[in-house]
C-alpha cells in the first residue's frame, strides 16, 4: 500500500517540474526543499498535510481535528502529525493570546493543495468539513448576549476570517 500511495506522491510531484514556475531555479530549488521534506512524512501525516491545506491565514489544533480527520486519519493522530508538519518545517506554530495558531507558508500550501486536488472525493469532504466547522462556530453565536458576548466572537472571528470567507465560499457552490 505504501509503494502505491508513494506512487501517486511522485506524480504529483513531477507536477513541479512543469509550467512557467519551471524556468525559475530559486522557486524549483523551494519546492525541491518541500517535496524533499514530504517524502520525510509517514502516510497519516502526508494526508493530514494535504488536507490542512484548505485553511485560509491559519488554524487552531481544534479545527484541524475537526476538518482533517476521518477514518483513515484518527482524530487521536493529529496532534503527533501537526508535530511532526512542525518539525519538518512544513508548518509554523505561532503563541497568540488566543492560544497556539498553525499556518503554512504559501509555497507549501500551494504545494499541498497540488496533492489534495488528485482525490476529489477527498477534497470535497474535506472541504465540507471545513465549512460546517467554521459554520457551526457562527451558529454557537448567541446574538443577545450583549456587548460582552460581541466582543468575545469578534475575538474569536478575526484570526478566522478567511477560512469563514471560504466556508462560506463553499458553502454557496453545494449543489
Amino acid at each position: 500500500a505504501r509503494a502505491a500511495s508513494l506512487d501517486g506522491w511522485s506524480d504529483a510531484l513531477g507536477v513541479l517540474g512543469r509550467g512557467a514556475r519551471a524556468d525559475l531555479p530559486r522557486q524549483q530549488t523551494r519546492e525541491a526543499s518541500i517535496a524533499w521534506s514530504v517524502e520525510l512524512l509517514d502516510d497519516s501525516e502526508r494526508l493530514l498535510l494535504s488536507r490542512i491545506s484548505v485553511f485560509v491565514d491559519g488554524w487552531t489544533l481544534d479545527a484541524a481535528e475537526a476538518v482533517a480527520t476521518d477514518d483513515r486519519l484518527p482524530v487521536n493522530s493529529v496532534f503527533d502529525a501537526l508535530d511532526r508538519l512542525v518539525d519538518h518545517s512544513l508548518v509554523q506554530v505561532e503563541d497568540t493570546h488566543g492560544g497556539s495558531r498553525f499556518r503554512m507558508l504559501e509555497t507549501v500550501t500551494q504545494f499541498a493543495r497540488r496533492l489534495v486536488a488528485v482525490d476529489l472525493a477527498d477534497q470535497r469532504a474535506v472541504r465540507d468539513r471545513h465549512a460546517r466547522f467554521f459554520q457551526s462556530g457562527l451558529v454557537l453565536f448567541d446574538a443577545g448576549g450583549g456587548p460582552a458576548t460581541l466582543t468575545a466572537l469578534g475575538d474569536r472571528l478575526v484570526p478566522d476570517e478567511e477560512n469563514i470567507r471560504a466556508a462560506f465560499d463553499h458553502l454557496l457552490t453545494i449543489d
